[in-house]
């Protein structure tokens, strides 16, 4: 694949660069010469570049958030800032994926509010699916099976008779927002469909993101 000038071999080696940059310049005011240059490239294939760059680029910095992780930032020419994701600038997500994560951000205080309410009764447990002891550091919350995640989208949207492709997105454009559904009523049926079908359960992170992961991926 082509970014800017720079041709990589595989999106993967295209992958490994950027992670590369996004060391090089962590800590560091913004990001000069030709790596500003190639980012600048690589922002121009985000899907919602215009939301982005909005009034106009002043330039592009690295942000480190939370466990070191780190991630581009836009600083346009007003000083308003807007991060944005180098993943969806090579992978753009689907239709279905973005329905997803708008989901998932409505019923975030749902989990999190389950999450602390089984912590503040547990001070440790053991995870239903390895058997192995966890605590609050090393869990996730779950939806359990067979009412699932996806499945729980997939039958809201049968009841609410709709599609994800039917469902009308609006694009966050400005920093810590998130975007959401344009039709606002669909949020609040969607967090009261979740409240009263989600079976949530905690597990540890190890059985969440790779023993759970693998089941859903092979059904």
């Amino acid at each position: 694949m082509k970014i800017g000038d720079k041709e990589f071999p595989t999106k993967a080696s295209a992958e490994t660069f950027i992670r590369e940059l996004l060391s090089k310049w962590k800590g560091q005011p913004y990001i000069g010469g030709d790596d500003a240059k190639f980012v600048e490239s690589l922002l121009a294939l985000h899907p919602r570049q215009h939301l982005i760059i909005h009034c106009g680029l002043k330039h592009i910095k690295v942000q480190e958030i939370e466990k070191g992780y780190l991630r581009f930032l836009a600083v346009r020419i007003d000083s308003s800032i807007r991060d944005f994701s180098w993943r969806n600038c090579i992978s753009p997500k689907s239709q279905r994926s973005q329905v997803m994560s708008i989901c998932r951000s409505v019923v975030e205080p749902q989990i999190i509010n389950f999450r602390n309410d089984f912590w503040r009764n547990h001070k440790t447990a053991d995870c239903p699916i390895t058997g192995e002891p966890m605590t609050i550091r090393d869990s996730d919350v779950d939806h359990a099976p067979p009412n699932t995640f996806a499945v729980l989208v997939d039958k809201w949207l049968a009841v609410i008779r709709s599609d994800f492709e039917l469902i009308e997105i609006e694009y966050r454009s400005g920093y810590k927002e998130r975007s959401m559904f344009a039709e606002r009523w669909l949020e609040g049926d969607w967090s009261e469909y979740h409240m009263q079908l989600a079976e949530l359960r905690v597990v540890s992170r190890t059985a969440n993101r790779s023993i759970l992961r693998r089941r859903v991926t092979h059904v």
